[in-house]
C-alpha cells in the first residue's frame, strides 16, 4: 500500500542508550497523527537498548528496528534515509523526545503552505516570535549565527530534495555532521520558504557521557576539521564579504569552544600549553572581517598573549 501524501520518517540513530530509547518512543507513540514510521538504527549497542526496542515494535507495527554493527551516528542515519518511505524525513536523537503535538504542529504547516523545510527550536528562545516565515538562504545564515540551532534534528525535509542534490551525512565528520547535513539542504534551494516553529515541542536530553562532554584535550582538531569541511562547502572566490564574515564569526566560536573545555579539564598545566601551542599553528582563523566584539577579544588574548599569561587569566575567571 502506498504511503500518504504527508507520510513521515522518522529516524532515530541508537547507541547504548537503554535508559532513554523507551522515553523517545513512547513520546512518538503519544502522538496525535498517525501518519508515520519510526525507523530506528542500532549502531551497534552493547547495553539493552535492542529489547526495549523490540519490546515496543512487536507491539506497534510503525516502529521498524534495524541493526548494524558501530559505524558512527552518520552512517546511522543514512541507513535510516535509504530505508525511509515517507514524503517527509525527520531526525531525532534517541535520548532525545517530544512532545505529543509535535507532529500535529508540524503537519498543520505543510498542509498550509509548500515550504522547503520546517524548523523546530530546541533550545527556547524568548526573543522570537511564535511562528516566523523566511527564505532558505536567512535560515542558512541564522544557523551560522547560533539563532537557530545547529542541529539536524526537528527539522522537517523534504526527501525528494534529499534524493535530487543526493545528499547524505558525511561519515568522516565527528563534530557538527547534522549542522552540515542542513546546511548543504538549505543551499540547494535557496530562495524557497522555510518555517521556524517557537514553541518547544522537541526536548534534549543532556547526558554527561554524551559525544559533546566527553573530555578531549584535541576536541579543537574535529572543529578545525568541520571548519574546512565547511570551507571546501561553502566558501569560495564568489562569496560575499558577508558569508566570509558569518563563517569566520562561526570558526571563532568553536575555536572559543575548544579552548574552554581544553582549559577546563584536570590535565597538567605544560600539556594544556602544548595543546595551546598546536592550537594557534593549525587553527588560523581571518578575523578582519569581523566586529569588535567580547568573543573577538577573548579569541585574540587566546592567540597573541603569552599561554602562561592565558592559563592565569582563566584560573582568575574560575575561581573569582
Amino acid at each position: 500500500m502506498s504511503a500518504p501524501n504527508d507520510f513521515i520518517s522518522i529516524i532515530i540513530p541508537v547507541y547504548n542508550i537503554e535508559n532513554y530509547i523507551t522515553r523517545c518512543l513512547q513520546s512518538l507513540q503519544k502522538q496525535t497523527i498517525q501518519h508515520f514510521e519510526i525507523i530506528v538504527i542500532d549502531d551497534g549497542s552493547t547495553d539493552g537498548s535492542k529489547n526495549n526496542i523490540v519490546q515496543l515494535a512487536t507491539k506497534d507495527h510503525r516502529i521498524k528496528y534495524y541493526y548494524q554493527e558501530n559505524k558512527g551516528v552518520s552512517s546511522a542515519r543514512n541507513k535510516g534515509l535509504a530505508l525511509a518511505e515517507g514524503t517527509y524525513i525527520i531526525f531525532i536523537d534517541g535520548d532525545d523526545f517530544v512532545h505529543e503535538n509535535f507532529l500535529y504542529e508540524i503537519c498543520k504547516e505543510i498542509h498550509s503552505c509548500n515550504v522547503l523545510a520546517i524548523i523546530t527550536n530546541i533550545l527556547p528562545k524568548s526573543n522570537a516570535t511564535e511562528k516566523e516565515r523566511l527564505k532558505a538562504e536567512e535560515a542558512f545564515n541564522r544557523i551560522l549565527e547560533g539563532s537557530f540551532d545547529r542541529t539536524a534534528c526537528g527539522i522537517l525535509f523534504r526527501k525528494a530534495v534529499i534524493e535530487e542534490f543526493n545528499l547524505t551525512f558525511d561519515e568522516d565528520i565527528q563534530y557538527g555532521e547534522d549542522m552540515v547535513f542542513t546546511l548543504k539542504y538549505l543551499n540547494c534551494h535557496k530562495i524557497d520558504e522555510v518555517v521556524f516553529l517557537n514553541k518547544n515541542m522537541y526536548v534534549v536530553e543532556e547526558r554527561q557521557n554524551s559525544s559533546m562532554r566527553v573530555a578531549d584535550p584535541y576536541f579543537y582538531k574535529k572543529t578545525l576539521h568541520l571548519k574546512n569541511i565547511l570551507e571546501c562547502y561553502f566558501m569560495n572566490k564568489n562569496s560575499s564579504i558577508e558569508t566570509i564574515s558569518l563563517f569566520n564569526r562561526y570558526f571563532m566560536g568553536d575555536y572559543l569552544l575548544a579552548n574552554s573545555k581544553l582549559l577546563t579539564l584536570e590535565i597538567s598545566k605544560n600539556k594544556k600549553k602544548t595543546v595551546l601551542k598546536e592550537q594557534r599553528f593549525e587553527y588560523v582563523i581571518d578575523v578582519s572581517t569581523v566586529p569588535l566584539t567580547i568573543e573577538k577579544i577573548k579569541y585574540n588574548i587566546i592567540r597573541k598573549v603569552n599561554i602562561g599569561i592565558v592559563l592565569f587569566l582563566f584560573k582568575i575567571k574560575n575561581t573569582v
